[in-house]
């Protein structure tokens, strides 16, 4: 039920704000100067359904990517809380951490065919099949471009946001009842993924960068730092957050909407699986 739910919430979540998932990947790869730019040169070129390119393939990626993070987070409180029921602070950062570093790893090389997809330029590709080869034929370095700087993002982020997340629901929930308000919860979780995606995004940047294929006599980077170190050489630290205000439109109202989502489909598998056995008695 827990994979179920995780799912739901990530399709819907990733549809309803993949216009800001597309302006802040060809922000961060500098196809545009700025965001008014994108999007009139997006909209010019594709349509309006050009703010939704690469969404399928997201789609695809966190579909079963939260599935497995929601998934994990609920069953790997009894390998590493002493007491499940009750996990400390720094088991819920813990917990977050290993279930998406996991999770990620798991989808990693549709992370790099969604980055690449969603900061092309129009006619770059021909479809999700189209660039899969392109990243295919590169071999093991290009399905996973970025790994090493994904993985040292995670850690912090899912740790932050779904530990984040599990704190302030445990302070704000009704002490009796273990509930929490529908928009309680979104605030929590919006708080928490904010804070969490916004002290992680030049890492986020970095990636992007180097999930990118090289043109020819292109700049080739070795890893983050050469990446940062580029960007605050040329731009200074604000080349580090590059695209991050349209990023916080995306994630702020994203995570909370994963997050309620997950709630309610999770209570709705369980009202459902209870039903159905109910109804076989």
């Amino acid at each position: 039920m827990v994979l179920a739910a995780g799912c739901i919430n990530g399709a819907v979540s990733r549809t309803l704000t993949a216009p800001t998932d597309r302006l802040r990947a060809v922000l961060a790869t500098g196809l545009y100067p700025n965001l008014s730019s994108a999007v009139r040169g997006i909209v010019r070129e594709q349509g309006v359904v050009g703010l939704w390119n690469a969404n399928t393939i997201n789609v695809i990626r966190v579909t079963p990517e939260n599935g497995i993070m929601f998934a994990l987070n609920d069953l790997l409180k009894d390998k590493v809380c002493a007491d499940p029921s009750r996990p400390t602070m720094s088991d819920k950062f813990l917990l977050g951490s290993v279930a998406g570093a996991a999770s990620m790893s798991a989808v990693y090389p549709l992370y790099v065919v969604q980055s690449r997809m969603a900061a092309a330029p129009a006619g770059r590709y021909s479809g999700i099949a189209d660039c899969m080869r392109e990243v295919s034929h590169g071999g093991r370095g290009s399905l996973y471009a970025g790994y090493g700087t994904a993985i040292a993002r995670s850690v912090p982020l899912k740790g932050l946001m779904l530990g984040g997340y599990s704190i302030l629901k445990d302070m704000f929930q009704d002490k009796q009842t273990g509930q929490i308000s529908t928009s309680t919860s979104l605030l929590c979780s919006a708080f928490a993924g904010g804070v969490a995606h916004a002290f992680t995004y030049p890492l986020h940047l970095a990636r992007t960068v180097l999930q990118q294929p090289v043109p020819d006599g292109g700049q080739h980077f070795t890893g983050f730092v050469d990446v940062l170190q580029d960007r605050f050489r040329k731009q200074g630290i604000g080349g580090w957050y590059r695209g991050l205000p349209v990023w916080l439109l995306n994630r702020v109202p994203g995570v909370a909407i994963e997050f309620a989502v997950h709630e309610r489909a999770l209570d709705a598998l369980r009202h459902g699986f209870g039903s159905d056995l109910a109804s076989r008695r």
